[in-house]
């Protein structure tokens, strides 16, 4: 028997993307660099023991069972600093189970565009390790649709030799085009809510930021974590972290979590082609964040290994 699942996401849409948050993180660009630096993997010694290697690309950007990928994580929290893995692996290919998404977008001219569309679960392993000890900390296993398996590439392609290219605002788009826009939306919306359930990573990433007020925390029933990413701006780089196999395109573009409704952490993503193995993240080998009101507190983030599951595939040179 089919079972299937239906989950809502709201998705209020202007300028800035998948938000609507009174802050001017939303608003300008300013605090862009539009580059990433890119973590030494020395500074991750158990990342070998975990997950080795880099698997050449295939021609999917889909996700199947033993696909693995190992990130290391740097956090200075203004006073301290404090590094770890994390793994996330696909337990099993897609089955019988589904689920149906319904996106809505609030546009900027005050009109809704909504999307259903209904997609596999896949049962994911997250996995927090010591950076150095390779101990694990905590293991998460969850269900997510791979909506993030196509990447960011295919969303806002610019033009050969255009370094910066800007989207027309979301009220200018048509339907198609919103389309394309609501899966790694509501990708990164879903993976935001897998993250909020692993309890180390979130001691962790509330160091990052400024914690939510206990009328905040009473209002929200709690704390909500929402993932928004900008794709109505981006600039293509040469960038790439040199540990990592060469890619024909990168793209950068920005990216905001907020908590309980206002911005805590302002982000740059950099991000390659993402076939297999790179699909889990969406092609995701880099990422450094700031929180907006205290620059000293920052988190960098780098791919350090990807790995096909079943019978794996060719090493890739680096």
């Amino acid at each position: 028997m089919r079972e299937s699942r239906r989950l809502t996401l709201a998705c209020a849409v202007g300028l800035a993307g998948c938000a609507a948050v009174p802050n001017e993180a939303l608003k300008s660009l300013s605090w862009m660099k539009w580059r990433v630096p890119f973590l030494a993997p020395e500074l991750f010694p158990a990342a070998s023991r975990l997950l080795k290697g880099f698997d050449e690309r295939t021609e999917a950007a889909d996700w199947r069972a033993g696909d693995s990928v190992l990130y290391g994580l740097d956090l200075w929290n203004g006073k301290s600093r404090r590094r770890w893995l994390v793994r996330l692996t696909v337990r099993a290919d897609r089955s019988d189970r589904s689920g149906r998404v319904g996106m809505t977008f609030a546009l900027s001219n005050g009109q809704n565009f909504r999307w259903e569309f209904e997609e596999p679960w896949f049962p994911i392993r997250f996995e927090i390790f010591d950076a150095v000890s390779g101990a694990r900390l905590d293991r998460t296993e969850a269900d997510l649709m791979p909506l993030l398996a196509e990447g960011f590439l295919g969303l806002v392609r610019p033009k050969p030799g255009v370094r910066r290219q800007k989207q027309p605002p979301y009220r200018a788009l048509g339907s198609e085009a919103l389309q394309r826009f609501a899966r790694p939306s509501a990708g990164m919306i879903m993976l935001g809510r897998v993250l909020q359930s692993n309890r180390v990573l979130v001691h962790y990433l509330l160091q990052l930021i400024d914690r939510p007020s206990l009328w905040s925390i009473l209002w929200h029933l709690g704390i909500d974590l929402t993932v928004s990413p900008f794709f109505d701006e981006f600039r293509r780089t040469n960038d790439e972290p040199p540990n990592v196999p060469p890619s024909d395109e990168h793209v950068i573009f920005p990216l905001v979590a907020t908590v309980n409704g206002n911005v805590q952490t302002q982000a740059e993503v950099l991000a390659v082609d993402p076939r297999r193995p790179y699909a889990l993240l969406g092609g995701i080998v880099a990422a450094h964040a700031e929180n907006p009101s205290n620059l000293k507190k920052h988190m960098d983030l780098i791919l350090l290994a990807a790995r096909l599951g079943g019978n794996g595939g060719q090493a890739s040179p680096r």
